[in-house]
């Protein structure tokens, strides 16, 4: 399963994640995160809890794309209640008319310093990405 990416114009939005039914294929609408810390570059995704680090912007985001690969990997391995169930352990839920869509909590830049104890000055950039896997 290669992931594709593309940037989306709207920022803070929801986090949206559609399995298909063949669960050959995953969705998803999610923020990333960059930053540095402690001479590290850091891309983080902070609806499914996933960190990248690396020398660059660029290796840290390859990172937490290798991991989020493998995320939607093992989610297309599991029966629909075990992925309810393990989404609903990032704050994830069923979308009201769609088995097979989940909303996410939007996480802004204040819980990402507080997720990872960093300073107040600690520059953030964010993305919002559509993912295709």
């Amino acid at each position: 399963m290669a992931l594709k990416l593309a940037k989306v114009s709207a920022q803070n939005g929801p986090q949206i994640l559609k399995i298909h039914p063949s669960k050959e294929k995953i969705d998803a609408i999610l923020t990333f995160y960059y930053f540095e810390d402690h001479s590290h570059h850091i891309a983080y995704i902070p609806a499914l809890d996933i960190s990248g680090y690396g020398d660059t912007k660029y290796e840290s985001h390859k990172m937490a794309c290798d991991i989020l690969e493998e995320v939607f990997i093992s989610l297309s391995s599991l029966s629909n209640s075990a992925i309810h169930s393990e989404l609903k352990k990032y704050g994830w839920s069923k979308a009201k008319y769609s088995s097979k869509k989940f909303i996410g909590s939007y996480i802004d830049k204040e819980g990402v310093l507080r997720n990872f104890n960093l300073s107040e000055k600690t520059e953030i950039s964010e993305e919002l990405l559509s993912v295709g896997g």
